[in-house]
């Protein structure tokens, strides 16, 4: 496994955008951690593209896509360091939603 580098937030080249330069993105839906052979931290993501698979993972509990991804312990720190740092700078900004059942 090669030695993952955080994005320069400012390096839209990275990232997904439509059209107008906006940032794309599916509905997360659920996540989890592990830890794996020899030295790695396994994250897996399940996320929804569509409204109608949103209806289906409600329905069934099963993410229709899924993705896994493995890190050096030293980047599961810094990546958890920057999804604390930019949840805490939303939260100041907009009042946190209410969960829906």
């Amino acid at each position: 496994m090669g030695k993952a580098l955080a994005v320069n937030e400012n390096d839209m080249s990275k990232w997904d955008v439509d059209l107008e330069n906006k940032l794309t993105a599916y509905t997360l839906l659920e996540w989890g951690t592990a830890t794996a052979d020899p030295h790695h931290v396994i994250m897996r993501i399940g996320y929804a593209i569509s409204k109608k698979e949103w209806d289906l993972y409600r329905d069934t509990d099963i993410s229709p896509h899924q993705l896994q991804v493995a890190m050096s312990p030293s980047a599961a720190k810094e990546l958890g360091t920057y999804l604390i740092r930019y949840a805490k700078k939303l939260e100041k900004q907009v009042p946190a939603k209410r969960m829906q059942n």
